[in-house]
């Protein structure tokens, strides 16, 4: 065994860390001799920390590991001594994981045993039919022990046990051209969007690659306390705004979608908020005693206190709402309690046109910062058209770096959202 800081590193840690050095990649090794933390170099020249342990070393050696290139934001690595793309793919449904061992000519027998499964046969593989004209090869098959490894999803024990695997997309046959550099990124991205809308077409699988958490993706966790036991409602809440906070809570891993949700919930609030002066105008006349509704000149003042307020642009009607239902210290409270939610609302680098949120600004409120961040974000969603939204505002897509990066921003709407719903809500009648 060789010795690392007076620790025996067993055999294959040491055949790891031998084969990792003729590349050059960076292996630290932990106190106690029993998993290496090795970087392997992804595209655009970063790379990804991957842990081996005992367990999973002899599936890295036999993957030959030393040849990988991690590609982009994908759980995926070009082989360059193989020629191959592997493309690790989320788990599709029980339904559509039978229909894809069905393609891949697994028996009807095994399938009835594996019913209900999110897992592919260990033996499953499915070969596209290839085009005389193009060097391209396809096939769907298990995924790569050592690419699995690379998730952390499974010991060694669930991933020799025939069928815990996930499927995974192999491509090979790409130009050098298509492989050079980033654009690698791009033949993988537009490969994996193809097949996606043919699969989901043709049969009715959708094949979604997996990627790896992105920059601000990682979600702090809610506050907890286990003491503290749950009491009686005391507030009764909107069925509407409840209905659309509780659609924005459902949509786990669809961030554009659940943002927009939450924007609903204190949408949904604007009239209520945004023209409470007028309202309360409104109200003072009508509420009058000597008010009547059959005179013109009564009718007359009611005019007037509604033409005196003129109409709120939507930006506008968000920070009026703001305003009203949460105070500049909770905000700056919320923002402050996780060190990396306040750096990445304040980067100046953060998300591609939106604005940061600055706290030591005392020219402008809070809350109008924190509208302008949150507007601008619904703006790049809503718009999502060629050419943008207004002030030719880039796309916001799907599935993008920038989407999977909304999380501090979908925390931060969330927290306004609950801030709407208790501003909006009557004390409940059965206290």
């Amino acid at each position: 065994m060789e010795q690392t800081a007076g620790v025996p590193l067993p055999g294959l840690l040491h055949n790891i860390k031998h084969r990792a050095q003729g590349p050059g990649f960076k292996v630290k090794t932990n106190g106690d001799g029993t998993h290496l933390t090795v970087q392997i170099p992804a595209t655009g020249g970063g790379h990804r920390q991957v842990l081996i342990d005992r367990d999973n070393a002899q599936f890295f050696l036999d993957a030959e590991f030393e040849y990988w290139t991690f590609i982009g934001e994908y759980v995926a690595v070009h082989h360059a001594s193989r020629g191959e793309i592997e493309v690790v793919l989320l788990p599709p449904s029980p339904i559509e994981i039978r229909r894809l061992n069905t393609l891949g000519g697994v028996e009807r027998g095994v399938l009835n045993r594996l019913f209900g499964s999110r897992a592919l046969h260990a033996n499953f593989n499915l070969e596209f039919e290839p085009n005389p004209k193009s060097s391209l090869r396809l096939r769907i098959a298990a995924t790569s022990h050592a690419l699995m490894s690379t998730m952390g999803l499974t010991s060694r024990a669930a991933l020799t046990n025939g069928i815990a695997r996930l499927p995974s997309l192999y491509i090979s046959g790409l130009s050098n051209k298509d492989l050079a550099g980033e654009k690698v990124i791009a033949s993988v991205a537009e490969i994996v969007d193809a097949v996606f809308v043919e699969f989901d077409m043709n049969y009715g699988i959708k094949l979604e690659p997996r990627r790896f958490p992105g920059q601000g993706e990682a979600r702090a966790a809610d506050s907890f306390d286990p003491t503290s036991l749950p009491r009686i409602p005391r507030l009764r809440y909107s069925h509407e705004a409840t209905t659309l906070y509780r659609y924005a809570a459902s949509a786990s891993g669809m961030p554009l979608l659940s943002f927009l949700a939450y924007y609903q919930v204190i949408e949904h609030s604007f009239p209520s908020y945004a023209e409470r002066e007028t309202l309360r105008r409104l109200r003072h006349i009508v509420v009058d005693p000597t008010f009547n509704p059959h005179r013109d000149a009564d009718l007359a003042r009611l005019s007037l206190a509604i033409k005196g307020k003129s109409f709120q642009s939507e930006r506008e009607q968000l920070k009026s709402t703001l305003h009203y239902c949460v105070t500049a210290e909770d905000l700056r409270s919320f923002i402050e309690s996780d060190e990396l939610r306040q750096n990445f609302l304040g980067a100046r680098k953060g998300l591609n046109g939106i604005p940061q949120i600055a706290l030591k600004d005392d020219k402008q409120p809070l809350q109008d910062q924190v509208a302008a961040r949150i507007y601008e974000i619904r703006c790049r969603i809503v718009h999502s058209k060629d050419g943008g939204g207004p002030n030719d505002a880039p796309l916001l897509l799907p599935f993008s770096t920038e989407a999977r990066q909304l999380t501090h921003d979908i925390d931060l709407i969330r927290f306004l959202a609950q801030k709407v719903l208790i501003a909006g809500a009557d004390k409940s009648t059965w206290i």
